[in-house]
Order: C-alpha cells, then sequence, then structure tokens
C-alpha cells in the first residue's frame, strides 16, 4: 500500500486491487493531477468531512470522473449526493470495494465528523484526519501495520488563549500522542 498525502491535504491510496481518494480540497486540475492515474483508475472517493477543506470540487470531480463517493450517511444528507453514485453507510462501518476493507469510524466526541479511517488489503493502515483521539479510539487503530496522523496542529505563544483552548480540546497534544501509542509496534507518520 502507498499513501500520498497532497499539497491540498488530500490523500491517495494505492492498492493492489484499487486506488482511493480521500477528500477534495484542492481545485479540479490539482485533484485530476493528484487522483487520476491511467494506468490504476480511481476506485471511490472518500469523504471525511463535509467542510470545505476537505470537501471542495469533490462532487463536480466525482461527476466528471464518474467516481463514486463513500462517505456517511449523515454527510450523504448535508451534502446533497442525491444526484451521484454514493456508497454510504452509518459509522463505524466496514465497506468492502473490491476485496479492499475501508472502515469508517468517529471519533468520540463529535458524531458527524471527524471520522477516521482503517484501510486494509494485504496490510491495515489507520489514516486519522482530523480530531482528538481518546484511548478507546485509538485501540481500534492498534493492529494496524502503520498509522497516518494528519491531526497535528502547532501551538504558537502568540496564539490568543481562547483559540489555543479550541485547539487543546479538539487536537491532541504531542504528549497524549506519546501517551495513547505507547504500546504501538508499527510505524507512525505525522502529517
Amino acid at each position: 500500500m502507498n499513501i500520498t498525502i497532497n499539497a491540498f491535504g488530500g490523500i491517495l491510496v494505492e492498492t493492489a486491487k484499487g486506488n482511493f481518494a480521500i477528500n477534495g480540497g484542492g481545485t479540479m486540475e490539482e485533484m485530476e493531477l493528484a487522483y487520476l492515474q491511467p494506468e490504476h483508475p480511481l476506485t471511490a472517493l472518500i469523504l471525511t468531512s463535509e467542510h470545505l477543506d476537505r470537501s471542495r470540487n469533490a462532487v463536480p470531480f466525482a461527476q466528471k470522473h464518474h467516481i463514486p463517493i463513500l462517505a456517511s450517511f449523515i454527510m450523504q444528507c448535508k451534502m446533497r449526493l442525491h444526484a451521484l453514485p454514493v456508497i454510504y453507510c452509518f459509522p463505524p462501518a466496514e465497506v468492502d470495494l473490491y476485496g479492499v476493507k475501508i472502515g469508517l469510524h468517529h471519533i468520540r466526541y463529535d458524531s458527524i465528523d471527524p471520522v477516521f479511517l482503517t484501510i486494509e488489503d494485504e496490510e491495515k493502515t489507520g489514516i486519522v484526519i482530523d480530531g482528538k483521539l481518546d484511548r478507546e479510539t485509538a485501540e481500534k487503530l492498534m493492529d494496524c501495520r502503520r498509522i497516518l496522523l494528519c491531526n497535528e496542529v502547532k501551538l504558537q505563544d502568540s496564539m490568543p488563549s481562547a483559540l489555543r483552548r479550541r485547539i487543546l480540546s479538539v487536537y491532541n497534544t504531542e504528549e497524549e500522542l506519546k501517551e495513547l501509542f505507547k504500546n504501538y509496534k508499527g510505524e507512525i507518520v505525522k502529517r
């Protein structure tokens, strides 16, 4: 399994059984360059959030290239994805797309978004896009060979205290992540 994080924040997951894009967010041209490979067609576009930094251009991209979207039922309703081929589920759920198991899981503090993923073909990888992990959530990632953490945020002394409190309420500190994954034996990749 090969994972590429794009400049606009989207992620391409390449497996032997198919390629999967995680989130939109870029311009149409950026997404086409990042996600479309003639020799390995895109199997699905997985949306983890309806927020613009994750979903911008996802719908027109999927429509133009006839790519199904995998999203939670709530997100499908919020984004009005009715005119598209949509595979929707009620996380926590596991969907098998051509032999690749994709697990969509909610991070506990938020019932809709963010979602973290597990993707499994010959190996299992966890991908956390957003959100503050707790022990119960982190436990679901412990059997992954690799965990990609895209939920890192850097606090700056110049930030107003209200903003710092808000960030700390929805993102893990480095110390919290060390404690959560102290017994993890695989590879952790931080973005």
